[in-house]
C-alpha cells in the first residue's frame, strides 16, 4: 500500500467513523473544529490545516472511536491524550 500523505490519512480516518455512525463530515468537523466546513475545506484541498489541528483531529477521533469499527489499516493510530474531550458527535450536532 503506498504512503498516505496527512490529509490522506485523516481523510481515511474521517470517511470510516461517519460512514459507521451515518453521519455527514459536517457534523464530525463541527465537533472536533467549531467549524462545520474545516474537514470538507481540507479535504477538497481548499484550505490548508495545521499540524496542531491535524493532531487535535486524529486524536479527538482516537478517543470517540466505536469500539466495535476496525482502525484503518495503514493509519497510525494516536495514544489517548488527557486533554482530549471526549464528546461523540450527537445527530443534534451541525
Amino acid at each position: 500500500m503506498p504512503a498516505m500523505n496527512l490529509i490522506g490519512r485523516l481523510q481515511t480516518v474521517s470517511d470510516a467513523y461517519c460512514a459507521k455512525l451515518q453521519l455527514r463530515r459536517e457534523q464530525a468537523s463541527y465537533q472536533i473544529f467549531n467549524d462545520q466546513r474545516r474537514l470538507g475545506t481540507v479535504f477538497a484541498r481548499e484550505g490548508g490545516l495545521t499540524v496542531a489541528n491535524f493532531e487535535k483531529a486524529m486524536n479527538w477521533f482516537a478517543a470517540n472511536w466505536p469500539e466495535d469499527l476496525e482502525w484503518p489499516k495503514g493509519v497510525e493510530r494516536p495514544e489517548p491524550q488527557d486533554n482530549v474531550a471526549n464528546a461523540p458527535v450527537s445527530e443534534a450536532a451541525a
